[in-house]
């Protein structure tokens, strides 16, 4: 079976994440906006000086203008995986007991997502995190919730249960409070990775899973 077809139930995951051709605007919209455009190209230039704090507010902007631009969802999206690339740049291979920590916790949430424990999985991510990394723009608590609740219902679905069961942990990578589990598939060359950060002394997941960014996996 080609790699295209076993991901082909992922798309609709990432369905609303419009490739720019390299971030450069090829995105959708559903209206023509001068000043949206502005914002877009705003965002790509801070994309591009690494600034990604500073590209996703510009995108916010863009989605405000204009909530129909799928633009703003992929650049928020993008400016996440790059984020967490860049804090990773240069990392090391993790080993020992980080290793063993890092890997128990991306088993023990994917075990959630089987079980569909939902107050497991609620307390294991960073939750604005991930939305973004999903493409979701948050703009107060009440959007968080339907978001998160919309972004857990895709996450759990039976698709998704079969792409993780294809797919093994194939190293760690740790820099401060930033990890990377990199994962591949049985017996296959294709990629994915899911991204965590430390808060408070733990681990959570916060980027799940890169191929949710770039509409599929490597």
């Amino acid at each position: 079976m080609k790699i295209q077809a076993r991901f082909a139930g992922l798309i609709f995951i990432s369905v609303f994440i419009i490739s720019l051709a390299g971030c450069g605007g090829q995105g959708t919209r559903s209206s023509g906006s001068n000043e949206g455009d502005r914002y877009l190209n705003a965002g790509i230039q801070k994309l591009s000086e690494k600034k990604y704090d500073d590209a996703v507010r510009y995108f916010y902007k863009v989605a405000e203008i204009d909530k129909g631009d799928s633009r703003a969802s992929y650049g928020v999206a993008r400016c996440t995986l790059e984020k967490y690339k860049f804090l990773l740049s240069g990392a090391q291979s993790a080993d020992g007991g980080e290793k063993n920590t890092i890997v128990k916790v991306y088993g023990d949430f994917v075990a959630m997502l089987e079980k569909k424990d939902w107050k497991g999985i609620t307390g294991s991510v960073s939750a604005l995190s991930v939305l973004h990394g999903s493409g979701t723009l948050v703009t107060d608590d009440a959007s968080l919730r339907t978001s998160l609740d919309a972004y857990l219902g895709l996450i759990t679905s039976a698709t998704m249960n079969i792409y993780l069961k294809s797919l093994a942990v194939d190293g760690v990578r740790v820099k401060g409070n930033v990890a990377e589990v990199k994962l591949k598939m049985a017996g296959g060359s294709a990629t994915d990775e899911v991204y965590l950060i430390r808060d408070k002394g733990r681990w959570k997941i916060a980027l799940f899973t890169g191929s949710i960014v770039t509409g599929g996996a490597k």
